[in-house]
């Protein structure tokens, strides 16, 4: 394949990707918009793609099998050394759920399908981005995706005698406008899709068939204007509502960079300038090593890394990523050191990369080979809880994109007993287990209705454009409040989330709970919060001490600032007041356990297990219901 003329400057903009990109990871509070870095790298790929297609097809020389044959020899090598040593340190490292995960991620990044996995695993109960080691490569996913469909569309092009213009405007505007719309509706899979990422990919093949110099000037000015709005998305982009029109702007930063050329001033003494070029060149391993050692690290060391810290992994992604290229990706992609056939060098990586994704499908069967760790290690390392089916998830637990509660949110004999209404976030949510248990327990003398919405605590009055889901999900769970009028209300939340000026607002829930005709409101304070996943506390806890031995008490975050000022809302207003705090703390020092060992009381950082949410029912507030109850 024909390559097209090098230009020093588009490597100093890879360096300026990668290490906004590496900052934002890194750094995010000084470099909050980094990510944005990825959109160049795509407006980046698709000019470079683009424009060998085009040389080729002018040519009379493109391959379909030549052009994958140079992408297996570009993209592969070093993704598979980086695989293969993340796995090998995930069995060191690594937990057995955490590293069951990080084979289905392995296995994803191996056929570059990481963006549809993540898609579909991303939610309100998925794990710490932080530590997903493999979590980068969906934006290598969306490239790859995009090299499987885009050189067709060119070669059609070419071959009808199409407008090229056209048709990549057309793609470009479809995608675009699927973008902006899709953010606001399906956030998580705009963020991960081709479909929604394609417009920034086609803005680079827009600029490789245009292909016209620009006065030098005018090109001056353009590069300029466009460093200007790559610096503006770097400083000030906000990540909560990405990609949307808010893409437009580093992506037409970094086209404006790329269509004034390489003569001009900018592009000649900084984008070329010797260290940036430097950079440039190992841009695409250092993409590769950076994230997964920052994840590794605040893995291993159960906390944040320090500066020092994180700015020894960034040099170390450095010297990895010179290593691979030197001595991996440089030899294999030129060929200089490898005498064997394109063809079957070719066809050994791709092999090579099977073999891997093998590994991952191994390691995701064998549920993380928990036999790693001796007992008790491996009950914590394997240990998952259901919250899905505890917490009745996607059916009395919404998602933001769901917008129906399921006909069994209400017991079906609702009718004929009193009701306990449960309505909340998902802080109100793991209270559900322990109100079966107290259903059980006590012959089962009230029913339940359960509506409760992820990250939504029970505020009414909220502005409707921040969480619209969340005044929506309310809305109706007042509604069916007023038709059920149950014996007692039960509201709880993630109360350390919301902003103090905001709680306040719990009186008008509260109020127009007594007005529905309820007379019994009980609101339930915040309960500890670890420093990550319980299990993972405790594992790490028996561990590293000697004897052997699980705490059954462990220093945890308490929350209790918001005790007093929900205690006093509730007391003001007619509502009981029940703190999680007090049912498990003494000052700062928490119960990680109730009864045995296998009853931990939480599996994550802060969500109730089965055996912990029983314990906060019925050792502190299940008394005020059954008084409740007796009166009926």
């Amino acid at each position: 394949m024909t390559s097209i003329r090098y230009r020093a400057d588009i490597d100093g903009l890879r360096a300026i990707a990668v290490a906004a990109v590496i900052g934002f990871h890194a750094f995010p509070g000084a470099v909050p918009g980094g990510f944005v870095g990825v959109d160049v790298f795509f407006v980046i790929s698709g000019f470079l793609i683009s424009g060998i297609i085009w040389r080729n097809l002018e040519r009379g020389t493109f391959s379909f099998l030549e052009f994958y044959r140079g992408r297996v020899r570009r993209i592969v090598p070093a993704l598979i050394v980086v695989l293969a040593s993340i796995w090998a340190a995930g069995w060191f490292l690594l937990p057995a759920a955490d590293y069951e995960a990080l084979g289905r991620h392995l296995l994803a990044a191996a056929f570059f399908a990481s963006n549809i996995v993540l898609r579909h695993e991303a939610g309100y109960f998925d794990g710490s981005a932080d530590l997903k080691p493999l979590l980068h490569l969906w934006s290598l996913a969306i490239e790859e995706q995009f090299y499987l469909v885009w050189p067709a569309i060119l070669v059609v092009v070419w071959r009808r005698r199409l407008n090229a213009f056209v048709v990549l405007g057309a793609i470009a505007l479809c995608s675009l406008a699927l973008n902006i719309v899709a953010t606001r509706t399906s956030p998580v899979w705009t963020f991960y899709a081709l479909e929604t990422r394609l417009w920034e990919l086609a803005a680079g093949a827009i600029l490789a068939r245009l292909n016209t110099p620009v006065r030098p000037r005018a090109a001056n000015v353009m590069a300029l204007c466009g460093a200007a709005l790559l610096l503006t998305s770097v400083i000030g982009a906000d990540a909560s509502a990405y990609p949307g029109w808010r893409a437009l702007v580093p992506t037409s930063g970094a086209a404006a960079l790329i269509a004034a050329g390489g003569d001009t001033w900018l592009s000649r003494r900084v984008l070329a300038s010797t260290p940036l070029r430097a950079i440039g060149l190992i841009s695409y391993p250092l993409y590769l090593w950076h994230w997964p050692l920052l994840s590794l690290a605040r893995i291993s060391d159960l906390r944040e890394p320090s500066f020092i810290n994180k700015a020894a992994i960034i040099a170390s992604a450095v010297a990895l990523a010179w290593a691979t290229y030197r001595f991996i990706e440089y030899p294999i992609r030129f060929r200089g050191a490898l005498p064997e056939l394109p063809n079957r060098v070719a066809a050994a990586l791709v092999a090579l990369l099977c073999v891997i994704g093998g590994t991952g499908a191994v390691t995701t069967a064998a549920s993380g080979f928990g036999t790693r760790f001796p007992d008790p290690e491996r009950f914590l390392s394997d240990y998952k809880f259901d919250q899905s089916a505890s917490y009745r998830a996607g059916r009395c637990l919404l998602e933001p994109v769901q917008k129906y509660f399921a006909p069994e949110c209400i017991d079906s004999d609702a009718a004929s007993k009193p009701i306990v209404f449960l309505w909340g976030d998902s802080h109100a949510a793991h209270l559900l287990p322990g109100l079966r248990r107290a259903q059980r327990r006590y012959g089962a003398n009230f029913s339940i209705a359960q509506f409760t919405s992820s990250a939504c605590p029970p505020l009414l009055g909220r502005d409707v454009d921040e969480a619209p889901f969340c005044s929506r999900d309310n809305d109706f769970a007042l509604q069916e409040l007023t038709r059920l009028r149950p014996a007692v209300v039960v509201i709880a939340a993630q109360w350390w989330t919301v902003q103090s000026n905001e709680l306040p607002r719990l009186v008008a829930t509260i109020d127009a709970i007594k007005k529905a005709g309820v007379e019994h409101v009980i609101a339930v304070g915040p309960v500890p919060v670890w420093s990550r996943s319980l299990p993972k506390l405790l594992m790490d806890a028996y561990a590293t001490t000697m004897p052997h031995r699980l705490p059954r008490q462990m220093t945890a975050e308490i929350h209790s600032d918001e005790d007093p000022a929900l205690r006093k809302i509730a007391h003001d207003h007619g509502a009981d007041f029940v703190s999680a705090i007090d049912a498990f703390c003494t000052g700062s020092t928490c119960a990680t356990m109730v009864g045995s060992p296998a009853d931990i009381v939480a599996w994550d950082s802060a969500h109730l297990t089965e055996a912990g949410s029983i314990a906060l029912v019925e050792r502190i507030y299940y008394p005020a219901i059954a008084l409740v109850l007796g009166k009926k």
